[in-house]
């Protein structure tokens, strides 16, 4: 078995309508990036203002809160120091702030510049931080370019504040930190125009500071941050030179934020804030002095999630109402977007997005004719269709097969054995498939058993046989049929061809179903349908279906009851209102699609929701990103790296399984071709500390007092492992606390290799019973007990032991095997799933690390067995 990243065209593209061409609008990663679509639940009722980058956000800020600007304050965008006080000087002259790169002036801030009709720039830093250059491009846009600076930052922003007070009297100066931007940042809340900012060291306040605070001769004097960002030093030093002294600080810089916005608040502020990232410094310089000119409290935010603090005091601590966003999604998140809505509406917190994960292809199964699609029973058996042969295959553990039933089928042109699908809480299996003159549905209780025939008479062809059947989650049995060739057929509301059926799962017909022409309700659900063989539902319930165009107009759409799809009189986008538009359209070069299935809770958290539709002329798997019933954005991936692509389905574990089609007569076989692809996360195990429930269920099952080791010095890995149905389940070790690490890796490695493990629990839950554990063929480590046969603690009472799958790996000491189902396995030549054998991944993986394994030993046979020495 193979895996490497997954590959991908990296094409997102936002639906300028419902269907229809897409602009490219930016590249994203298989595995998501900050480009990436914002999260679903992101409330619109925060508004965002934002450019592609720092530089064009500071313009959007400048156009938004400006119609014209006679000054504008320019500032370096790509280090704070210098540019920390700028909001203070901006908002004493009314001014926008933009940005600038230290040696170029960005054309977004250029043409703000020219926009707002700016006659004067106040540059603000000296040529270590703004180049001369740069200055030189300014003069060249306005009429005048003053420079303020100084021999560093203190000495900066000294020039500043007696720029921004200038012909004032001053009632009070903010004190900030010159170390840090936060505490400048949430002084942004404070930024009236009235109040100039002056920066210190933690410890010390340098003397350019000083003189400032002499020369602008403040009533008071508040510093902003908490004694690890001025300490009581500094506050003694200003406290010398003004008549009054404040702090505001909180726990942290939100917490400091807070402090600040509540006392904008306190001072008549407006209820609605604005929101920038507390995290960097660029976005919320910029909204200082819209703040101001809005009077408006500004809030820092941290970037992907609200801290409880910070989320608490907007709902208990502060008057707020609404926000607006300033920065883009890698700024601030659109799920502290939706923390924010939902804090100010006072709903309840919303759960946040899992993080993306890398996803990676892994051939599960190879050497397969013509699959044409995969069925998860609810007993754990995975089964695969071939379409020539009309086999039923059932998968091993290391990616094995064998028959378990055949249909009689008629192979001719696209026929033979198509869909398969399990009816919930039943067993029964469904499959689809084309015989001399017919498609049929027919039902049996369990491969090898006899057929039923619940439904018949589905037009056959050459071609466009349809056949994809799935049960919704109605409970309903439903069928994708093709024309057969006849496209006139697909619009009679009563043949079965180029249609969407709805069965009861005896094949009779709901009562609920479209009546068409006012009689009895009809199998068909949806009619001019040219071929379509795929069909999922979504979490809302809506039915999603792929189609075949004829040489033009590959379909994607939602189904709805008594819904005429066009075939064969239109296809694509016709806008005409007796027929239903597709949501989605390709040209069959880069389509032709077969399998579809709606990713609704799986391992791909960056694509929960997404529709995902396997092409096979096109050789792609296409990702659609979806609000409702429209598209809004696409990928395209594995583009002409396997072939053609036939089906593409969920596994139990969340990951994607996608089933290729090179051998189905019309592809370029590659060695190894016919194979399914699993896409997903590469599974690493972690580490923890035992909670207390934990403990106290060891406490007198699998440890008591006088044990060698005390449960501190145990720790949980928690590995993800393969099971013998190729799922991927999490498991549980107790192990040693100070090996806890190297386990990890082990399992990982383990599970990399896909190496099946039944289960894997700590043994207090089979009562320290360590018989009872082997036959539940349970995977275990810890457990305080001696050795078989001895008074001597076991490695295993050291958490230095580990057994896996005890019933393919028995232990064998004279005569004894135990568990005794592991006598079936005695005979290790006859290597089978689970086993572990010589110069095998799973002994590679403890040899490496050390570990010793019973295999080798020679007195007695503990195949299970890996111990530390």
């Amino acid at each position: 078995m193979s895996a490497h990243p997954l590959g991908s065209t990296r094409i997102l593209a936002a639906a300028a309508a419902a269907v229809g061409a897409l602009a490219l609008v930016g590249l994203v990663l298989a595995t998501g990036s900050a480009g990436a679509a914002e999260h679903d639940g992101a409330d619109p009722t925060v508004p965002r203002v934002a450019g592609a980058d720092r530089f064009e956000t500071a313009a959007e800020v400048a156009g938004d809160g400006w119609e014209t600007a006679a000054t504008a304050v320019v500032a370096t965008g790509r280090d704070f120091p210098d540019a920390l006080t700028a909001g203070a000087l901006a908002a004493s002259r009314d001014a926008p702030l933009l940005l600038t790169e230290s040696d170029e002036l960005p054309g977004a801030t250029a043409d703000a510049l020219d926009d707002l009709e700016v006659e004067e720039v106040l540059l603000v830093g000296g040529p270590a931080a703004v180049d001369e250059a740069v200055a030189g491009e300014l003069e060249g846009l306005v009429d005048d370019v003053d420079r303020l600076s100084g021999r560093d930052r203190y000495e900066t922003a000294a020039e500043v504040a007696a720029a921004a007070a200038e012909g004032t009297d001053v009632e009070e100066a903010l004190v900030v930190s010159g170390e840090d931007f936060a505490d400048a940042l949430a002084a942004g809340a404070l930024l009236d125009g009235q109040r100039p900012v002056l920066l210190a060291l933690p410890g010390a306040l340098p003397q350019s500071t000083a003189d400032a605070l002499d020369e602008l001769a403040p009533d008071r004097a508040t510093l902003l941050g908490g004694e690890a960002a001025l300490d009581a030093a500094v506050a003694e030093d200003v406290a010398a030179l003004v008549d009054e002294t404040d702090r505001l600080a909180g726990d942290d810089r939100y917490g400091t934020s807070i402090a600040a916005v509540t006392r904008a608040l306190d001072e008549g502020a407006d209820t609605e804030a604005l929101a920038a990232s507390g995290a960097t410094f660029a976005d919320g310089l910029s909204a200082g002095p819209l703040a101001a000119r809005l009077d408006a409290p500004l809030v820092l935010v941290p970037a992907e999630r609200l801290t409880d603090a910070l989320d608490a005091a907007l709902r208990d601590d502060v008057d707020l109402e609404a926000a607006r966003i300033v920065g883009g999604e890698a700024a601030v998140s659109a799920f502290v977007a939706e923390e924010l809505a939902a804090a100010f509406a006072g709903d309840p917190r919303p759960s946040p997005p899992e993080d993306p994960v890398e996803i990676t292809e892994t051939d599960i199964a190879t050497g397969l004719d013509a699959p044409w699609d995969v069925v998860f029973r609810e007993n754990g058996d995975v089964l695969v269709t071939e379409r020539d042969s009309g086999r039923v295959l059932e998968l091993d553990a290391e990616g094995g097969t064998q028959e378990v039933h055949r249909f009689d089928v008629n192979n001719a042109g696209e026929g033979g054995l198509l869909g398969l699908a399990e009816r919930p809480g039943t067993g029964d299996l469904y499959a689809y498939y084309s015989r001399a003159n017919e498609n049929r549905v027919t039902r049996l209780s369990d491969p090898g058993e006899a057929e039923e025939v619940v439904f018949d008479g589905i037009p056959h062809g050459s071609i466009h046989n349809g056949g994809r059947i799935a049960f919704g989650p109605d409970g309903y049995l439903w069928v994708a049929t093709g024309d057969a060739g006849d496209g006139q057929r697909s619009q009679d509301p009563r043949d079965p061809a180029g249609a969407i059926l709805r069965l009861e799962p005896d094949g009779s017909v709901p009562s609920d179903n479209p009546t068409w022409d006012g009689g009895e309700p009809s199998p068909v659900y949806a009619t001019g349908i040219r071929n379509s063989q795929g069909l999922d539902w979504d979490a809302e319930g809506r039915l999603w279906a792929s189609e075949f165009g004829p040489d033009v107009d590959d379909e994607v759409n939602v189904i709805t009851a008594g819904g005429n799809y066009g075939w064969p009189d239109e296809t694509g986008v016709t806008g005409d209102p007796e027929l239903e538009d597709p949501v989605f359209v390709r040209q069959p070069p880069v389509a032709s699609w077969s399998g579809l299935e709606v990713l609704v809770d799986g391992a791909i958290p960056q694509w929960e929701g997404d529709v995902l539709v396997a092409a096979l002329r096109g050789e792609r798997l296409w990702r659609l990103e979806v609000d409702g019933d429209e598209v809004t954005a696409s990928e395209e991936l594995l583009t002409s790296e396997r072939g053609r692509l036939r089906e593409v389905v969920t596994a139990p574990d969340g990951s994607l399984w996608v089933l290729t089609n090179n051998t189905d007569g019309r592809g370029d076989p590659r060695a190894g071709d016919d194979r399914i692809i699993r896409l997903g996360a590469e599974p690493e195990a972690t580490t923890r500390a035992l909670n207390d429930d934990e403990r106290d269920a060891m406490n007198g099952t699998s440890w008591e007092q006088g044990c060698p080791v005390d449960p501190p010095d145990l720790a949980i890995v928690e590995t993800p492992h393969w099971d013998f149905a190729h799922q991927l389940r999490t498991g549980e070790l107790v192990v040693a606390d100070d090996i806890a690490g190297e386990v990890a890796d082990i399992m990982s490695d383990l599970a990399a290799a896909r190496f099946p493990i039944e289960r894997m629990e700590p043994i207090a839950a089979y009562g320290g019973d360590d018989d009872a554990s082997m036959e539940a063929n349970n995977s275990s480590a810890f457990n305080c007990r001696p050795i078989t046969g001895s008074n001597t603690w076991s490695e295993h009472s050291f958490g230095t032991a580990i057994d896996l799958n005890p019933v393919q790996n028995p232990y064998r000491r004279d005569g004894e095997v135990l568990p005794p189902a592991g006598e079936a396995y005695l005979d290790r030549g006859n290597e089978r799933p689970g086993m572990i054998v010589e110069g095998d991944a799973v002994v590679e993986a403890f040899d490496a690390r050390g570990w010793e394994w019973g295999g080798r030993w020679r007195s007695l046979d503990d195949w299970m067995h890996f111990e530390r020495p």
